[in-house]
């Protein structure tokens, strides 16, 4: 027998219901209607001086008593929605009031050094022991709540979520998606499976059960300014689909301006969900926005240390799923913090043992999406963008091998900002870092090759480009500890001119490093070019060639320079058969800054000398103790730099400002120097 009658006015029905015209069949008391408990939201009962009893037939929550607008028709995504959803699986639970529309309350952590005073004084002021065991595991409607009972607490406080007077907006960018999905036509349901195949299993900041929504029926449901930055991310990746490449490419250019706006209309109320849309925002290609990049990086990081992702939630009383997505998440606006870092020159916003969380773990993982993909709710399960077990374990492999390489990239970061390091604390950081490269670099050689029968990879070129990247950083940081140890020299001329050695050294190895990061991008094939690559790759690709430009400059080796030129042009040649052959925007940024002075460098250099003794180089070098690029004393002997410019301190990061000693050494400060303004960089 039904608990609710049908067409009763003494129990009316839930919004979505009436919104739809359809029955509201409530089957078990206490819990939503079928229809709303099939979709995983919660009954939104409209108020009305005649429904009293209304609220007995619709779980307790803080966004009941709102009615919706009848002319509104978007629907609301169980993670996205202004209304809390019915599971805490998507979410938090403890923060799934934080993005409800009729709630104008939210919940932040308090700082630890409150906490403790916290969860005491709430001890003592409870007046009985069942409430203050109901307060322990889950957030009431108090203005504290404990997170981890028994343990280190993460006490959250309840804070006004709008400024007052503003009227919350229920889905934002809703104008902007309107627009863009003129813009795909029918092809919007391609887009979204192209951005799970290519995009999310290499960085996977949507929820499992987000995703199957999205692949599944129901997505047209989900919040507008997520999709619209969906939309935005798949333009550059246009070609990689079969269907979509048969088509004209959208205005890249366009949509993401229409993408950022729908992120700012959310950012005006930020919630859980602002997190995964600046995460979605910021890894977009092309990365050319540096300034708004760079806020939206710090935006993720501070309101992911304000919902508590920072903290391990293994020991919380919260499901699987959510615990899992809590730690991808954190690991991603990790990875985002630690590579704008490196990428924009600003400091990492996240620092060392202010975070507990641990590395993400692909079994549990691919557990928690086989249980996503297997559910009712996932009626599309089967499709190859919603993950084979063998294509989701080497994808959260890759992803693991990311966030780990990252975690050794993050040890490196502070040596590169600190105005005044110390040699010896540098130094001995340095042989930590090694260590752990060494370590990563034995696992990633342990990685099986790709199976006839295994889904690909699409993170490996990306990841081996980051692994290059980091090692040329480590030998950037080896190179400013012998400079420093050079400066700090007051023995006799021996001393120094063993100094001196040194530093010729670092710097080869220096060479050495960034050849290997130009090559590698030379070498890419079509197939790794429509791969998955972070927009971080246009800058850290103009680094590497910035030092290769000034070790051509400086050296005064002609094999050498002819070496350095050589790779140069190369990489110039193939940048630009790379974006006008296959649509790679990448190296858009290293033409635009550097292939004038590769054209004039190679202009300058003489035509006497062949690069034959570049195998021989590479094969000479090793690695020192401390992890460093080095080669034999023959070797270093044999191609020295100039004296003047070889003391030179290397800017950990490659400061463009370097041009300007580039210019000046290869026409003097007059004549072709003026002939063609350096740009500010």
């Amino acid at each position: 027998m039904e608990h609710r009658p049908y067409r009763s006015h003494k129990v009316p029905a839930c919004a979505r219901c009436r919104q739809r015209k359809i029955r509201c069949k409530i089957d078990l008391p206490g819990q939503p209607c079928l229809f709303c408990r099939d979709r995983g939201v919660v009954c939104q009962i409209p108020t009305s001086p005649l429904d009293s009893d209304a609220h007995a037939h619709a779980p307790p929550s803080d966004t009941q008593n709102r009615s919706l607008h009848p002319a509104k028709r978007r629907r609301y995504d169980a993670e996205f929605s202004r209304a809390p959803p019915a599971s805490a699986t998507l979410m938090p639970s403890s923060l799934s009031g934080s993005n409800a529309g009729g709630n104008s309350k939210s919940t932040v952590i308090v700082s630890p050094a409150v906490a403790e005073d916290v969860e005491i004084v709430q001890r003592h002021m409870s007046r009985a022991t069942a409430t203050t065991a109901t307060a322990s595991s889950q957030h009431p409607d108090g203005d504290y709540a404990t997170e981890e009972p028994g343990g280190t607490s993460v006490v959250y406080v309840t804070v006004p979520k709008y400024r007052r007077g503003v009227k919350p907006k229920p889905d934002t960018g809703d104008k902007q998606r309107e627009i863009i999905e003129q813009i795909f036509g029918p092809f919007k349901k391609e887009a979204i499976r192209l951005y799970f195949e290519l995009v999310h299993p290499c960085f996977p900041i949507v929820g499992d059960e987000l995703r199957a929504q999205l692949l599944g029926p129901r997505w047209q449901d989900v919040n507008s300014a997520l999709l619209c930055n969906i939309y935005a991310s798949i333009v550059p990746l246009w070609d990689s689909s079969e269907i979509l490449r048969l088509h004209p490419r959208p205005d890249s250019d366009y949509v993401w301006n229409l993408a950022v706006s729908a992120l700012q209309e959310d950012s005006t109320s930020p919630s859980f969900s602002t997190i995964l849309l600046c995460g979605i925002n910021v890894i977009g290609r092309p990365s050319l926005y540096y300034v708004g990049n760079i806020a939206n990086s710090s935006r993720a990081v501070a309101l992911a240390h304000s919902f508590g992702l920072h903290r391990d939630p293994r020991r919380w009383d919260k499901p699987l799923a959510e615990k899992e997505m809590r730690v991808r998440l954190w690991w991603c606006v990790f990875i985002i913090d630690s590579w704008s870092s490196l990428s924009y020159g600003t400091p990492p916003n996240i620092t060392k043992g202010c975070y507990d969380v641990r590395l993400p773990e692909a079994g549990t993982a691919a557990r928690v999406a086989s249980s996503v993909n297997n559910s009712p709710k996932n009626p599309g399960g089967q499709s190859h963008a919603n993950g084979n077990g063998n294509g989701k374990g080497a994808s959260q492999a890759s992803f693991y091998a990311l966030c780990s390489l990252t975690r050794i990239l993050a040890e490196m970061l502070p040596m590169v900002y600190h105005l005044d390091p110390d040699p010896a604390a540098v130094q001995q950081t340095l042989g930590t870092t090694a260590a752990m490269l060494a370590e990563w670099e034995g696992r990633a050689g342990s990685t099986p090759p790709e199976s006839p029968g295994r889904i690909k990879d699409y993170s490996q070129s990306n990841l081996r480009f980051c692994h290059l990247s980091v090692k040329l950083l480590f030998n950037r940081l080896s190179l400013r500890v012998a400079w420093l140890q050079a400066q700090n020299t007051t023995a006799a001329a021996p001393a120094n001119l063993a100094a001196k050695a040194a530093i010729s050294t670092r710097l080869l190895g220096l060479q050495i490093s960034a050849t290997k990061v130009l090559e590698f991008v030379t070498t890419l094939t079509p197939e790794q070019l429509r791969e998955f690559w972070l927009p971080y790759t246009a800058h850290l690709l103009v680094v590497a060639t910035m030092i290769l430009l000034r070790c051509a400059v400086e050296t005064e080796n002609q094999a050498s320079k002819a070496a350095c030129v050589a790779t140069l042009t190369s990489l110039k040649d193939a940048l630009e058969a790379h974006r006008d052959n296959h649509a790679w925007e990448l190296g858009e940024l290293c033409l635009e800054r550097c292939a004038e002075l590769i054209s004039r460098v190679q202009g300058s250099s003489s035509a006497a000398q062949t690069p034959a003794q570049v195998p021989m180089l590479a094969a000479a070098a090793v690695e020192d103790a401390d992890g460093a690029m080095n080669v034999g004393a023959e070797e270093a002997e044999g191609l020295q730099f100039l004296d003047g410019t070889s003391l030179m301190p290397f800017d950990p990061l490659g400061g463009f400002d370097a041009i300007d000693d580039i210019w000046h050494s290869l026409f003097g400060s007059t004549g072709a120097a003026d002939a063609m303004p350096v740009q500010s960089f």
